[in-house]
């Protein structure tokens, strides 16, 4: 009877342990890749917020020699847009495939910020490797993906006006600055002057209304503010491109 006991309680403690989970889950093991990827990541951090400080006060105006690393954004992209395009244009693969690497680079390895942000800020080669680390991307470990990226910090921003006297664009002034991941210094640096494109492309806002079974629409402007800022930001990243000068 003892024994018969001893065997019910040995059971049920299992069952419960089943039942409320009383028995520990080992985590799994980080995928190959992740945790060299962040490694190498918070390294490449402390680096390149090393090499911005003194950076930020380097003299741009001697700086003559080319930069020596090859950007590939230097000017607006021409061409096919997508691959019907690219099908129906002389070399349109190969022009399609330039297009999109140029704007791969600029998503992954180019940011514009302020003066203030500057010495404290994720530079963007990093904060593209935190954010895509998760998908366990085998490239994120390599040495070949930590190559350069470029921060523009802006020193003075005047925005575009529209009105009775027409158009007025806007305009920028910063401080290119391209950090060598492979060798982890900031290798080039230039000055950056900026202005709005002569013809800026808005699109009226309209908000539909619906009260008591009526449809009716309620024009709220254009988003010529939101496009012109923009327009901004991508001649003011051209200019940082052509801007760069090799630092000593």
């Amino acid at each position: 009877m003892r024994l018969t006991l001893s065997c019910a309680l040995l059971l049920l403690s299992l069952g419960c342990d089943a039942l409320f989970g009383n028995n520990e889950q080992v985590p799994p093991a980080p995928a190959p890749g992740i945790s060299e990827a962040q490694t190498a990541a918070e390294l490449h951090l402390g680096k390149w917020r090393e090499a911005i400080r003194p950076s930020l006060t380097a003299d741009l105006a001697s700086l003559s020699a080319p930069c020596p690393h090859d950007v590939p954004w230097p000017e607006p992209p021409s061409g096919p847009t997508n691959v019907t395009e690219a099908f129906n244009t002389p070399n349109g693969l190969e022009l399609l495939a330039r297009n999109m690497r140029a704007l791969t680079f600029h998503l992954d390895r180019m940011r514009l910020v302020s003066v203030s942000e500057a010495p404290t800020i994720t530079p963007p080669l990093v904060s593209t490797t935190l954010t895509r680390v998760r998908s366990n991307s085998p490239d994120l470990a390599q040495p070949s993906w930590w190559d350069l990226d470029i921060v523009l910090v802006v020193d003075e921003e005047v925005a575009a006006q529209q009105g009775e006297d027409g158009f007025v664009p806007g305009q920028l002034r910063g401080r290119a600055f391209l950090f060598d991941y492979q060798n982890d210094r900031m290798a080039c640096a230039g000055a950056v002057t900026a202005h709005n494109s002569e013809r800026i492309q808005v699109t009226e806002l309209i908000q539909q209304n619906r009260t008591f079974g009526i449809t009716s629409q309620e024009s709220l402007g254009d988003d010529f503010a939101l496009q012109a800022r923009v327009d901004l930001h991508n001649n003011a990243m051209r200019a940082a491109v052509a801007s760069l000068r090799a630092l000593p």
